[in-house]
């Protein structure tokens, strides 16, 4: 199967989201409104309706920036259409803040996409945002599993099992790598794209696992000074119990 039949060239406020890229984003956060004029062509053989347009923004798998308008717009077969609207976005800075993932996507009357382009927004919010506690929520979830993971290893109170070792350094390992896509992403120095974000959260995933398997486990003298112990104890009640 093919890919959506329209082909969508847009801009927000004059400016073409195609140059949009990751080196020179389109920064939004000040403005109330933005217009985004559209122009989608049909490069199908059947006409093909539009009924929304949505301008989102997702990181790390997860929709933060979401405006969208109902629109009534019928692009015949083979055909060119141009569509200006408004959009109020006087609270994206209550959504995002940094470089993330923006799209201005076109749906027909089922909410299926048919037509969609890409870009790299800059969103000029701040640490109170809806991304922003996400990503302050993984740098605290981050640096208590790794601090936990190491207190256990260097008092060897490990699982024994080398797999439950491994998927708790694992665990570990992929909260380090979301905490690095979220930090690069709010100093703008990287947007998490679908392509980029997930080798950053797999490879350093994999190292802990691997770290976690090769990590030293419970130590079996305490087990078994435990064990004596217990023995002990049961033996001087079963005499206090004789006597």
């Amino acid at each position: 199967m093919g890919g959506p039949p329209l082909d969508v060239e847009a801009s927000l406020d004059g400016r073409a989201v195609a140059e949009a890229g990751a080196n020179d984003p389109i920064e939004l956060g000040a403005e109330e409104q933005v217009e985004v004029t559209m122009t989608v062509t049909n490069r199908s053989s059947a006409p093909v309706e539009v009924r929304s347009v949505k301008l989102g923004a997702t990181a790390l798998g997860v929709t933060f920036v979401s405006y969208d308008t109902v629109v009534a717009l019928d692009v015949p077969a083979g055909e060119a259409r141009d569509l200006t609207f408004t959009l109020p976005i006087y609270d994206i800075g209550e959504q995002a803040t940094g470089l993330v993932p923006g799209a201005v996507v076109a749906y027909d009357g089922r909410g299926r996409v048919v037509g969609e382009q890409r870009f790299t927004m800059d969103v000029d919010g701040s640490s109170s945002s809806l991304y922003g506690r996400f990503g302050l929520l993984l740098v605290a979830f981050t640096v208590a599993t790794v601090g936990l993971n190491l207190w256990l290893a260097a008092r060897r109170r490990l699982p024994p099992n080398r797999l439950m070792r491994g998927l708790r350094f694992a665990i570990a390992g992929v909260g380090l790598g979301l905490t690095l896509c979220f930090v690069l992403s709010a100093l703008r120095i990287l947007a998490p794209y679908p392509e980029v974000w997930p080798p950053l959260v797999i490879v350093p995933g994999l190292g802990f696992f691997l770290l976690g398997l090769l990590s030293p486990g419970r130590l079996r003298i305490e087990e078994d000074e435990i064990d004596v112990a217990l023995r002990e104890h049961a033996a001087r009640m079963e005499g206090a119990t004789r006597g």
